[in-house]
């Protein structure tokens, strides 16, 4: 478990480094931040608020307001209310949308210690070259994964695999 959840937290602090990530909307993904941060604080024991999820999205509160009710009326998410205060609810995962996110965390991982434990030492480009794709393709048999599970989000889901057909 503390390994997927490491991907995970890697893989959302990643998205704030990309080039231009400090423009507003240029990586707009709010759907799979939220999947990704719950996933996180499940996985870390901590229940997760609305208002919470909509900080994780980074993006406008409206906006992820709507990613949260789209991602629970497709059954990916649900809202649970909270025993002691009746006002509030809790965003889990849905057991089968939590159990996708175990297996790509694990594809990737499986991936990454292929591409560490094929690293030359030599600097061989090529076998380098030949170790991402192999990696991307293992990514992208996870993407394909979560895409069965969910089907109607499209390319939203797919920043996992983008730039591999370039390698």
């Amino acid at each position: 478990m503390h390994d997927t959840l490491s991907i995970a937290k890697w893989l959302y602090s990643m998205r704030a480094l990309r080039p231009g990530s400090h423009v507003e909307g240029l990586y707009a993904d709010p759907a799979w931040d939220i999947l990704l941060d719950l996933y996180i604080r499940e996985k870390s024991g901590v229940q997760t608020s609305i208002t919470s999820a909509c900080i994780a999205a980074r993006a406008p509160s409206t906006t992820a307001l709507r990613y949260i009710s789209r991602l629970c009326r497709e059954q990916l998410l649900e809202r649970q209310p909270d025993a002691v205060d009746r006002r509030r609810h809790w965003l889990v995962l849905n057991r089968d949308m939590a159990a996708s996110l175990d297996a790509y965390m694990a594809a990737i991982k499986t991936a990454f210690s292929a591409l560490a434990a094929d690293m030359p030492t030599d600097a061989d480009f090529m076998k380098v070259v030949q170790t991402v794709r192999t990696a991307c393709g293992l990514m992208r048999t996870a993407e394909a994964a979560l895409r069965r599970m969910e089907g109607r989000f499209g390319r939203e889901w797919s920043d996992a695999a983008e730039g591999c057909d370039a390698a």
